[in-house]
């Protein structure tokens, strides 16, 4: 390695780092080894102060022209919320308010699962929101007083993202020729109606299905003036934020905080703070806390006591 490369490494922290060990030869056959070196420089969150305000309050409460909820989310806990964020950033154009998902072994839904208050400070969530310029919470009964109206117009969206093929398929229980057809006509002007996801997605009976293929759509102003089209109340599925790959594309130009920098600033709920403290006079003194996700790794072995032996040694 040469004191090019360890300069480089001297000043990439937090950085991802990749070293590739290149074993060649040269025009004249000679052998030629070297060491390509990358680093992908980090994007740490930035901090936000703020206090709370009368303008915080008064924009928490102020009536929204519509709502929208996410029926399901496919990450776990970290990167679900940065989408439930993002959501929240683009929700903003349509004046619409975003229903608290439910959690579920750290999985964000509509259905089932603790409310969001039992691992977020939801209060204080809204203020960053706000302080943001992004629309703002609301709670599954809200949503539901607002949505169950008589004239309350329904729209859901399921989102099609390219190389994710077979899950659609799998998921909206679609054969070749269903999915080749929906996703043909939604390429073409970037959605098309999609009937058959009534199958997939609990909605009202009055409520229209699209199909909206990703790639056609990078403002969400776009979305609600050709598809949305006004409705009050609007579901997503597949549903996985903004950015590459298995997402959408809509800009977040407009916004004054990253996700990521909201994210930063949200606090825990009092029964988390509860916890860790209690946690924390267990162990006497000071810890480094690892998460290692191993759950599929022991089912995997068929150690199906693994979780009642972790709740009981916590509980202990």
């Amino acid at each position: 390695m040469t004191f090019e490369h360890a300069s480089k490494l001297q000043n990439c922290f937090g950085g991802q780092i990749t070293i590739e060990y290149l074993d060649g030869s040269d025009e004249r056959g000679d052998k030629n080894s070297s060491i390509a070196l990358n680093i992908v420089k980090p994007l740490f969150p930035k901090k936000i102060e703020f206090a709370t305000n009368n303008r915080s309050i008064s924009m928490a409460s102020q009536k929204a022209a519509g709502f929208v909820r996410v029926s399901r989310y496919w990450e776990q806990m970290t990167m679900s919320t940065r989408a439930l964020i993002s959501l929240a950033g683009q929700a903003k154009f349509g004046n619409r308010k975003v229903q608290a998902p439910r959690v579920n072994n750290s999985l964000f839904g509509a259905d089932n699962g603790y409310s969001l208050e039992t691992y977020f400070n939801v209060t204080h969530f809204n203020q960053v929101l706000i302080f943001g310029d992004y629309a703002t919470l609301i709670g599954e009964k809200d949503y539901e007083a607002e949505c169950s109206l008589a004239d309350a117009t329904h729209v859901a969206i399921y989102f099609l993202y390219e190389g994710n093929e077979e899950k659609t398929k799998q998921m909206l229980q679609l054969n070749e020729k269903q999915y080749d057809d929906i996703n043909k006509k939604a390429g073409k002007v970037g959605w098309t109606e999609c009937p058959i996801l009534r199958n997939y997605i609990k909605e009202n009976s009055k409520t229209k299905f699209f199909c909206v293929n990703v790639s056609k759509f990078t403002e969400w102003d776009k979305l609600e003036n050709k598809v949305i089209k006004g409705a009050k109340c609007l579901t997503l599925s597949n549903w996985r934020g903004i950015g590459r790959s298995f997402r959408t594309h809509f800009s977040s130009k407009h916004l004054k905080f990253h996700e990521r920098d909201l994210h930063f600033a949200l606090k825990p709920s009092e029964a988390i703070l509860k916890e860790a403290n209690r946690f924390r006079r267990v162990l006497h003194g000071p810890y480094i806390a690892v998460h290692v996700r191993g759950e599929k790794v022991l089912l995997a072995h068929n150690f199906s006591d693994y979780k009642a032996a972790c709740v009981f040694y916590t509980s202990s």
